[in-house]
C-alpha cells in the first residue's frame, strides 16, 4: 500500500506454497484499479 503515499501505485502481492518442493513462490504483484481512487479512504476501501 506503499506506506499510505498516494504518489506510488499500490499493489497486492502473495506468495503460495509449492506442494511439491514446500517453497513459497511469489506470485507477480497485482494492480487492479486501486490507483484510480484519489483517497486514502477509497483506496483502502477496496480491500
Amino acid at each position: 500500500m506503499a506506506k499510505g503515499d498516494l504518489n506510488k501505485r499500490w499493489y497486492v502481492y502473495f506468495s503460495y506454497r509449492n506442494p511439491k518442493t514446500n517453497m513459497l513462490i511469489r506470485q507477480t504483484p497485482f494492480y487492479g484499479n486501486a490507483n484510480t481512487f484519489k483517497t486514502k479512504e477509497e483506496r483502502l476501501h477496496l480491500m
